[in-house]
């Protein structure tokens, strides 16, 4: 009897193993391409500042405990602060990255409008409300409260710092903004809002609580730093030929010696007299942060800085590569523009220089001059 043929073609015995052969190396070249892959990501991601994810929200508690396993965080607080919350503010730059030595809380008791650590030092500071107003007012930076705490290691307080009269304004200002710390952690700075549109920089030295700035001013006759009178605090007048030290700092430009024995900072630009700066390097004593000196003007070196608008328009001066050491030289740079960065101008030096001070002498030497005009 004759077998019946199957209508489908089987497949070659040769071809079956070709098609198994191919699979095998598609799947090696899979594997191959992965391995290079991680390989490639491991080499390129930066091993120093590695990415973090942001925290849990659920590591405070209300018996006065914080822990935050991720980054390593682990403090006690008073039990009456309630539970605390990671502080994200409105222009606030990468507020979870890892180089940020300060950590700022939220309370949900509405007396404690803020929580900074120090992750470094262990150090806490927080703000009280005080009297300051919850009406909301647009202002230059997010004001909150009007007294300073620091919270000690046995779990005390002690007041730094309570916002006086003279510095409200208005009814809801006179308030703090947000406080940093210096690298050690033991002075802080803190801008206070004076007005809708105005600020003065605090800074404190929480060992001895003294104010840095306080009562200080910057006489244009003399370019010295004298004590302020009392009419003028802690805003000065112009016309008067007087500006307070805390006016004049630009917040941002905080600049320390590796010992803290030594501060320098900057003040606003003057823009050829346009504005209330004073193009100005202020540098403290060696070993006195509170003592400020008047380091560098534009008006104290020789050959003069250009200042005529017929060369530069408003002649912005820039003061940068500040750097001090632990014998309290401070070196830096200046140059002075025909516009400002970011105009969409193109933007040339006319006169670019170097100078060293020296906190100890209180001396200032000029090493290097460049004019382009």
């Amino acid at each position: 009897m004759q077998r019946k043929r199957n209508s489908q073609q089987r497949t070659p015995r040769k071809d079956r193993g070709r098609e198994k052969m191919q699979g095998i190396l598609l799947l090696v070249l899979g594997l191959v391409i992965l391995f290079v892959a991680l390989f490639a990501l491991t080499r390129l991601a930066p091993h120093d500042a590695p990415i973090r994810k942001l925290p849990p929200r659920n590591e405070s508690f209300s018996d006065g405990k914080y822990l935050n396993r991720e980054w390593g965080i682990d403090f006690t607080y008073p039990k009456e602060w309630g539970t605390l919350d990671l502080d994200e503010y409105e222009g606030s730059t990468a507020p979870y990255d890892l180089t940020r030595e300060t950590v700022h809380f939220r309370s949900t008791n509405p007396e404690i409008v803020q929580v900074a650590l120090h992750v470094p030092s262990g150090t806490i500071v927080f703000l009280k409300k005080g009297d300051a107003s919850e009406e909301s007012i647009f202002t230059i930076e997010p004001p909150r409260g009007r007294e300073l705490y620091r919270l000690l290691p046995d779990g005390s307080t002690e007041n730094v710092y309570t916002i006086p009269e003279s510095y409200i304004q208005f009814g809801s200002l006179g308030a703090f903004s947000y406080v940093r710390f210096s690298p050690s952690g033991r002075y802080i700075y803190v801008p206070v809002i004076t007005s809708i549109e105005t600020s003065v920089e605090k800074a404190f030295d929480l060992q001895t609580k003294a104010d840095l700035f306080g009562g200080k001013c910057y006489e244009v006759a003399t370019q010295k730093v004298i004590a302020c009178p009392e009419r003028v605090y802690p805003h000065a007048s112009p016309g008067a030929g007087q500006y307070t030290l805390e006016e004049l700092i630009e917040g941002s430009t905080f600049n320390w010696s590796e010992d803290e024995n030594v501060l320098a900072v900057t003040s606003f630009g003057d823009y050829a007299g346009f504005s209330v700066g004073i193009d100005g390097l202020f540098v403290s004593d060696y070993g006195d942060p509170g003592q400020i000196n008047v380091a560098f003007t534009r008006d104290n070196v020789s050959p003069p800085l250009l200042n005529d608008p017929d060369q530069c328009g408003l002649c912005p001066l820039t003061i940068d590569d500040i750097a001090i050491d632990n014998e309290g030289i401070v070196t830096f740079g200046t140059a002075i523009a025909d516009g400002f960065e970011g105009s969409g101008d193109a933007v040339n030096i006319l006169d670019k220089r170097s100078f060293q001070y020296d906190a100890k002498t209180k001396e200032l030497q000029q090493v290097a001059y460049e004019n382009y005009l």
